[in-house]
């Protein structure tokens, strides 16, 4: 069965719904996850290198990044993280709708891994900034759960269902000049 994803980038209008405010970026191949935490953290006000992220989450071309990986460049950079394993997607909209936070998840996208970063949702979409296309991208919610996967672990043997990693920064975080 292959799943056909809305990979058109659509001007948002007045009517459309209300997305955090990121920056679009499009990725180098393979280093996505940098990427998404790149597009995740300008919502604070942190500028990062992709290859500054990279180096953070121990990233590479050839063999992208682990979840852990990505925690952990976040913690580095002063940041506190929400993560979950077979979540809902519920749980990932109300921590963008509600608690406005962007929200980082590792699926599948036709035949390989991926990271997007979502940043709003509709009745029928998760709204993602995603660096494949450098910028938004509609993933339906009736089709999601069924590539909400992604593989992790030594020679990516283990498969990681419903996976998303929220950022926060404290109040009292300054943002680098």
């Amino acid at each position: 069965m292959k799943i056909i994803l809305d990979k058109l980038i659509f001007p948002l209008s007045m009517s459309s719904p209300k997305i955090l405010n990121v920056k679009p970026f499009r990725q180098t191949t393979g280093l996505c996850g940098p990427a998404s935490l790149k597009i995740a953290l300008s919502y604070f006000g942190r500028e990062y290198s992709e290859s500054h992220l990279a180096e953070l989450s121990a990233a590479t071309t050839q063999h992208g990044t682990e979840h852990a990986d990505l925690i952990k460049a976040v913690k580095q950079l002063g940041g506190a993280v929400i993560t979950n394993e077979h979540a809902s997607i519920s749980d990932v909209e109300n921590l963008v709708v509600k608690q406005k936070l962007p929200v980082i998840i590792g699926w599948f996208d036709e035949d390989e891994d991926h990271y997007s970063v979502v940043v709003g949702a509709t009745p029928k979409y998760l709204i993602t900034q995603d660096p494949e296309v450098g910028g938004i991208r509609r993933l339906p919610k009736s089709k999601f759960p069924a590539i909400w996967f992604d593989f992790v672990g030594p020679e990516n043997k283990i498969v990681s269902w419903g996976w998303y990693m929220a950022i926060n920064f404290p109040a009292s975080f300054a943002s680098p000049v």
